[in-house]
């Protein structure tokens, strides 16, 4: 009974090969649509996806109503596409030429070939400038000059940069906020760079003296009346050899007889290099009642320049005569005051200055004529007293006066001092004898030493900083910072650091402030801050700010001074993609197609990209490499490969699983893949024949009946195979074999029959 049980299994595999072929010849619909669920899974990762988005994995695929078709992972070509340099302080004034220590604005056009501006955005650009010929003060500024749909273009705004003396590039490197653009590093080179060497151009090492100016009136040339309407036009030379001055300002402050007839009383000039001329031209009115034979206006000139590289304040105060007609008040007659000294006085020294008073009167003698003289503190008087009594002047004569003086051992820079004198005197109206004034100011010519200007403020700027190799979120690190007083001359004193933390980053050390007693010129000075990573929902550099206050000794004055940085550290979610072990189908015969499952999950908070799966070994596959797409947070299915054994036994191979992870970083998994190949089922010749048994018995043969009994077997097996693939998982966890199972049921089977 038992071999004839085994029989009917053996006549029931047969049947059902013989059922698939039928279906197979009447029209391939089965054995087609097997085959192509068998193809649809090969190349696809099965599984159940959040709702997060997943990111463009740059692979080439692209999805239906996608707007973007440059994809932002794609390899970007910036380039530079001209550049503007003017002035500093607003002015729209171009320069011809840099030289070292000199500062400029510098505007660099940048053009983008690869993606469109609306793929960017107008703010998701920075720039940071890198080290090269150029120092700079505060940050660049991006503006976006392209078009939603055109190819990206930018604008570069450095609003101060300092030329080093060296070289000529500008490098800087452009980052995007959007993740998967790579940052690009550009240099533009500044053509009007003048290299300097040593002693040239005044690179002496040293640093420069204030310049002298020199103001020359050239206009009005004539006398002016009362009530003349004149321009006033004054030429003013920068006596330096070696310092240019820029943003000048030209402050011009009348007597109480002339008016100014614009809107203001001050003009300013841009620049004036070294040994060069400008000149500005105001309007005048002269009074109706102005006198003298000149009226003096002063001037007062606010300017910048530079000394040893840096950019330092100067003044200078000046004094202009205008010359005037016949004297105001009626009847009094006119003094005119000329001096005679052919050279500049130099600082301490002692010198007379030969005065010469002419009566310009006609008809008019001058009595008892008296001079007072009005030193300051750069001109002494050394003479007994401050008043000379003259006597008579008659008209049209003259007469001198020589006056003895000294120099102040420290003269300003100024190039001239004045001398106040005023003249008091008698003549003859028709009134009678009245008495007139007259007051003057001696312009004596000086050979100042410009006093150096004071040390430069001292910076304190944290020079570097170091955080480890990579920040995942939840990550307790140590910031160490490095701090650096700039200053070769002043040293830094008491010091206070403190520490702002943004969003995404928390400080876990005790304080957030840290104090150091004193910074010498140029000295470095390391700190260390325990910091953590919060977990955050994306991709983020947060941010903290560094507020420093310290105090410096500039020329015996303690000043105070603080400044602040801002440091970025880019966080990144931690990776938690997973895979298991491989399964496997549960019979792998030689010849017959199989599936290798692969189960994976992304336990992360953030996506993986760019996920690849490749198999190796010495078998047939319907596909060895698949790409597979992102993954977000929370998806998880299987890699799925259909293969196809040529011969029995072990096989032993791999998977070899890449993909990218938050930062870009490419991680690669290798999963073991062995299994045990079966033999192949047996052909249809193999199955036993026993011919002519059934006709020595006398019957009917095994035609008549088999095809009675193909019906009654088919169906079952049919459904015995169906309930099997739906018992499958249960068999699996429960660790029964199937082939077990059909034994205990041949078992119960021939048990049955026993009985019977």
């Amino acid at each position: 009974m038992l071999n004839q049980y085994r029989g009917f299994k053996r006549l029931e595999v047969f049947l059902a090969a013989v059922v698939l072929m039928a279906s197979v010849f009447a029209g391939g619909t089965a054995g087609r649509a097997l085959a192509q669920a068998g193809r649809g899974g090969a190349g696809a990762a099965t599984g159940t996806p959040s709702n997060a988005s997943p990111r463009p994995s740059g692979s080439g695929e692209k999805e239906e109503n996608d707007e973007t078709e440059n994809i932002p992972g794609a390899p970007l070509n910036l380039s530079i596409d001209g550049y503007e340099i003017y002035a500093v302080a607003g002015s729209r004034d171009t320069l011809d030429n840099l030289r070292k220590g000199r500062q400029a604005k510098v505007l660099v056009h940048v053009k983008g070939t690869g993606i469109r501006t609306k793929d960017v955005g107008k703010t998701n650009i920075s720039v940071t400038k890198l080290n090269d010929s150029f120092k700079m003060s505060g940050n660049p500024k991006v503006k976006v000059t392209s078009e939603k749909e055109d190819d990206l273009e930018f604008t570069v705004t450095f609003a101060r940069l300092t030329y080093l003396g060296k070289g000529n590039g500008l490098k800087f490197r452009t980052s995007f906020k959007k993740a998967g653009i790579p940052s690009e590093i550009q240099e533009a080179a500044i053509l009007e760079c003048e290299e300097s060497y040593p002693g040239e151009h005044g690179d002496s090492g040293s640093t420069n003296g204030q310049p002298v100016i020199k103001v020359r009136r050239i206009s009005p040339q004539a006398p002016v009346g009362p009530g003349d309407h004149f321009t006033l036009e004054l030429d003013m030379e920068n006596t330096s050899s070696d310092a240019d001055i820029e943003d000048m300002v030209v402050t011009v402050s009348p007597g109480g007889s002339v008016f100014i007839g614009d809107d203001t009383n001050s003009r300013i000039v841009s620049r004036l290099d070294s040994r060069k001329t400008a000149s500005v031209k105001l309007n005048m009115i002269a009074g109706t009642e102005i006198s003298g034979p000149t009226q003096v206006i002063d001037l007062e000139l606010k300017y910048n320049y530079y000394s040893g590289g840096n950019l330092v304040s100067g003044t200078s105060s000046q004094k202009v005569l205008i010359p005037v007609k016949g004297g105001s008040v009626s009847g009094q007659p006119v003094i005119r005051v000329g001096r005679s000294i052919g050279r500049t006085v130099n600082p301490g020294e002692a010198f007379q200055v030969l005065l010469t008073l002419q009566n310009t009167s006609a008809d008019k003698d001058i009595r008892n004529l008296a001079a007072t003289f009005e030193s300051n503190d750069q001109i002494s008087l050394l003479e007994e007293t401050d008043t000379r009594r003259l006597g008579e002047l008659r008209a049209g004569q003259s007469m001198e006066v020589p006056v003895r003086l000294q120099a102040g051992a420290e003269l300003s820079s100024a190039a001239s001092q004045l001398l106040g004198m005023t003249l008091k005197f008698d003549y003859d109206s028709d009134k009678g004898a009245v008495q007139g004034t007259y007051s003057e100011k001696i312009v004596i010519p000086t050979n100042g030493q410009a006093k150096g200007p004071g040390n430069p403020t001292p910076n304190v700027i944290v020079t570097n900083y170091t955080y480890g190799e990579k920040v995942t979120a939840g990550q307790v690190f140590d910031l160490e910072m490095e701090f650096q007083n700039t200053s070769n001359a002043s040293a830094v004193e008491n010091v206070v650091m403190s520490l702002d933390t943004g969003e995404g980053i928390s400080i876990n050390s005790s304080s957030n402030t840290f104090y150091i007693p004193k910074l010498g010129p140029g000295e470095s000075r390391k700190e260390k801050v325990t910091v953590q990573a919060l977990f955050q929902s994306k991709l983020q550099s947060p941010k903290i700010t560094i507020a420093c206050k310290y105090e410096y000794v500039d020329k015996r004055e303690r000043k105070q001074s603080n400044s602040n940085e801002t440091i970025a550290i880019p966080v990144y979610q931690p990776d938690r993609f997973q895979v298991k072990e491989p399964s496997f189908t549960e019979a792998i015969r030689q010849g017959e197609e199989a599936a290798i499952s692969i189960p994976y999950v992304n336990k992360g908070r953030g996506q993986v990209y760019n996920v690849e799966a490749r198999l190796e070994g010495e078998i047939d596959a319907l596909s060895r490499d698949l790409t597979l797409g992102n993954f977000e947070p929370g998806k998880s299915g299987t890699i799925d490969f259909v293969v196809t054994p040529g011969t029995k036994g072990e096989f032993k191979g791999q998977v070899i699983v890449t993909y990218e992870d938050e930062a870009m970083e490419v991680k690669t998994l290798q999963i073991p893949v062995n299994f045990t190949v079966q033999e192949a089922a047996p052909e249809m010749s193999e199955l036993p024949v026993d011919a002519g048994t059934d006709q020595d018995r006398g019957g009917a043969g095994p035609g008549i009946w088999l095809m009675a009994l193909v019906p009654a077997i088919v169906v079952p097996a049919a459904v015995v195979r169906v309930r099997r693939k739906r018992r499958k998982k249960k068999e699996a966890a429960s660790g029964l074999d199937p082939w077990d199972e059909l034994e205990d049921m041949s078992r119960d089977d021939t048990d049955q029959e026993g009985r019977s």
